[in-house]
């Protein structure tokens, strides 16, 4: 990774942290799809479906907002797409600060992804059960699906800033 300027850092970030949301989304099916029935039966279900819907239903709770289907629908896709861009800035933070490489800094990305929001975070503010109310599958499957996410974070920022520094090459080159 070469020198860049902080906008371009965050936009990266953003964008990185975004396609790799919807890969993840397609990485949490097919390891759902994997889980045998069995081990899906033993583990809880939450009220509103999705953590990123029971968190819409917890703040419009705690705002006194009626949470009117329509409006947990929207609030559940900004949870869900807010935090996956957000976390974009975790691995641009590893990479620049830290200088790992690549591959590590998307593990360390997903995985404090998994261990700090699902393991932590999500049970501790009643988003979900404690994590003790799941099976083990549960949350292998839920630090793979994170993984994935780390890993497509990684390959998407670095191909952005290759795509991104090869164009400032070209302009130089033209001017």
């Amino acid at each position: 990774m070469g020198r860049s300027h902080i906008g371009t850092d965050w936009a990266i970030a953003l964008a990185a942290g975004y396609l790799a949301t919807k890969v993840t989304e397609q990485a949490q099916v097919l390891l759902w799809r994997a889980t045998p029935p069995s081990a899906r039966a033993r583990e809880p279900r939450l009220p509103e479906g999705s953590s990123a819907r029971q968190a819409a239903r917890l703040v419009c709770d705690a705002a006194g907002i009626e949470p009117r289907p329509e409006r947990l629908g929207f609030m559940k896709r900004c949870i869900h797409y807010g935090l996956g861009l957000g976390w974009g800035s975790v691995y641009g933070f590893l990479r620049r600060r830290s200088r790992m490489r690549p591959l590590g800094a998307g593990i360390v990305a997903g995985a404090s992804m998994s261990l700090i929001v699902d393991e932590t975070l999500n049970p501790a503010l009643g988003i979900t059960p404690p994590s003790e109310a799941y099976p083990a599958s549960a949350h292998l499957r839920g630090f793979a699906s994170h993984l994935v996410y780390g890993l497509a974070l990684a390959g998407a920022a670095e191909g952005l800033h290759w795509l991104v520094e090869r164009a400032g090459r070209r302009a130089a080159r033209a001017s």
